[in-house]
């Protein structure tokens, strides 16, 4: 649950995100907004790929990566990937 969904419900009182100390923690945030979520996929993904994988609404870019099975420059079936990526990411 992020910090965004614990204040919603009343179990916290800070939104922010608990690694960069930044925006409201939602699951967008999270996964993929987050300097240290930044960071992880600019690691897996190739450099002319960034501004595609980087936009888009929550929905829209969760979709769009989950049904993708290849992504130029990646040699594993890039949803498999994204997938493992968002669980690594979330846990």
């Amino acid at each position: 649950m992020t910090n965004g969904n614990r204040v919603k419900r009343g179990l916290a009182s800070d939104s922010r995100c608990g690694g960069c100390n930044g925006s409201l923690e939602d699951a967008v945030h999270v996964l993929r907004d987050c300097p240290h979520a930044m960071a992880f996929w600019q690691v897996l993904l190739p450099g002319n790929k960034w501004n595609e994988f980087f936009s888009g609404e929550c929905r829209e870019w969760w979709t769009k990566n989950v049904m993708r099975r290849e992504m130029e420059g990646i040699p594993l079936q890039w949803n498999v990937l994204f997938a493992l990526g968002c669980w690594w990411l979330w846990r």
